[in-house]
């Protein structure tokens, strides 16, 4: 499309050290991690590392002039361009893949309606205020917003997509991958993604048993992993499903597609 983008990466990426990473024809320029007692002690801790990416922002900024911030959720990365690009003259768009609020209760870390998700919901709106403009993945999502008065004309949806070029239906599944996994004589479920609790990859779990009571030659591929990983290998093992859900963990990205052809419905 024409745009030169430089990447700016929080204190918790990078390897501490360098100041800029070259990754194939991407700049990442790193945010070192703050330091001191204060900013290891929770909630403290979330005030240091916006104050040590507002910081790195600015050398950003100051050096290659951006027509553009970019900044996506959550809010500890808003705030700082919000502030930077006040400073510096330069429209920000806040792209919200979710609210911290709610990812926060989903990981166990916050509890719905309590003091620090009424905190981070206030932080949370305060950016979409203050952002020139929003952009979101959803449509629940921009019905979260203008129940929160964000108006209207602000907000621009642009959802989630894939590149169809490298991603499109085959009528030929990988009889390789049919074969290791034992797909050859019924239909496969399938799921991409990580495993964290919001994607309900519990319930799905739970539901086998119904489907198998129906389809017994039914078998579900699981790609990817995360905080929810052990947790879901151990409730597949406690519904007694395990021969039957294949837990692949990650895979690079150019292989992804010849599991996506082993699977006839995707979850």
């Amino acid at each position: 499309m024409g745009w030169e983008t430089f990447q700016l990466t929080g204190t918790r990426q990078g390897n501490g050290s360098e100041r800029e990473e070259h990754v194939d024809d991407w700049i990442f320029n790193r945010t070192p991690p703050a330091s001191g007692l204060l900013a290891t002690l929770p909630i403290v801790q979330y005030r240091y590392m916006m104050r040590a990416l507002h910081t790195r922002l600015a050398e950003v900024v100051t050096k290659v002039r951006p027509d553009i911030i970019h900044a996506h959720s959550p809010v500890l990365n808003a705030l700082p361009a919000i502030a930077v690009g006040r400073s510096a003259d330069i429209p920000v768009v806040y792209e919200v893949r979710a609210f911290w609020e709610d990812a926060a209760v989903d990981h166990g870390t916050a509890r719905e309606w309590g003091p620090r998700y009424r905190l981070t919901r206030a932080l949370e709106t305060r950016a979409l205020q203050r952002a020139d403009a929003v952009t979101t993945i959803c449509a629940g999502l921009r019905d979260d917003m203008l129940k929160r008065g964000i108006p209207a004309d602000k907000i621009t949806v642009i959802p989630n997509a894939v590149d169809i070029s490298q991603f499109h239906f085959t009528a030929t599944a990988d009889t390789g991958l049919l074969e290791r996994y034992g797909l050859t004589r019924g239909s496969t479920l399938g799921f991409a993604g990580s495993f964290y609790a919001y994607e309900g990859l519990d319930v799905l779990l739970r539901a086998m048993p119904l489907v198998l009571r129906e389809a017994p030659q039914v078998r579900l591929l699981l790609l990817g992993g995360g905080p929810q990983e052990a947790h879901l290998q151990a409730l597949a093992a406690r519904l007694g499903i395990e021969d039957v859900v294949h837990f692949i963990g990650r895979v690079p990205h150019s292989e992804v597609s010849r599991y996506y052809s082993a699977m006839d419905i995707m979850v």
